[in-house]
């Protein structure tokens, strides 16, 4: 493990694995993620997968986009598949008002690069013979809609970020942090940033009758040590984070 990094992401799941390729991506490349068991053992191999890229709000429906063009990138780099499939997707109106929305959405993705457009209960229905076009006024057609397989995404994450030179720990849970006085004097001689700055917890286990010290595995992290190994040996075994 390595002694001292910039930034620790605690938790292995598709968010973490994320967050540890951006900082990698954006020169951060001494950072490092820590994972209690396997990446992905939390919620993240159950998710649905499903994606797309409408929204009513515009910021995040640019964020959406941004995170689909993203998952072709980490593919690319990492040589990992994510599991994309772009199906296309479609939004049903059964009054006027909500056709008046959609259409107030397609306006937004002019502007945002978002390919998506207005459809009548016919073409909606060619799309989807499931659904009675009698029952709606309009409908609005996506492109960049669809799904991937979530764990293959978050090996992809993390290939992505190793290859820039970012670390990923397994098997390492932390239970708890811990400020230590010496490290910030040595942090403010440096000039880095408040703690919180630059750990990103994601996932922090809390867990009663439970001590940390750091003894073997010491991470500097500006003002910050993470305690990595636990004081009561026989303290219970806790699943849980």
């Amino acid at each position: 493990m390595r002694s001292e990094a910039r930034a620790v992401v605690i938790g292995g799941g598709v968010v973490g694995a994320s967050v540890l390729y951006h900082l990698a991506k954006f020169g951060w490349t001494d950072s490092l993620l820590l994972e209690r068991d396997e990446l992905t053992s939390g919620s993240t191999w159950h998710a649905a997968g499903g994606m797309h890229t409408i929204n009513g709000d515009p910021k995040v429906a640019k964020l959406q986009k941004y995170t689909i063009d993203l998952y072709k990138e980490i593919e690319a780099l990492s040589g990992q598949s994510t599991g994309m499939h772009l199906t296309g997707g479609v939004m049903l109106a059964a009054t006027e008002a909500r056709f008046d929305w959609l259409k107030s959405l397609v306006a937004k993705g002019r502007y945002l690069g978002i390919d998506a457009k207005i459809i009548s209960p016919q073409r909606a229905h060619e799309l989807m013979p499931l659904l009675d076009p009698d029952c709606f006024v309009g409908a609005l057609e996506t492109v960049v809609d669809g799904h991937l397989d979530p764990s293959g995404t978050t090996q992809a994450y993390a290939k992505a970020a190793r290859k820039l030179g970012a670390a990923v720990e397994r098997f390492t849970q932390v239970d708890q942090l811990i400020q230590n006085a010496d490290d910030r004097q040595a942090a403010d001689k440096l000039g880095n940033q408040a703690v919180l700055d630059e750990v990103l917890r994601l996932r922090l286990a809390q867990q009663l009758g439970v001590a940390m010290r750091t003894r073997c595995h010491r991470i500097r992290l500006g003002i910050v040590c993470l305690e990595a190994q636990r004081l009561l040996a026989h303290a219970p075994a806790h699943n849980a984070l």
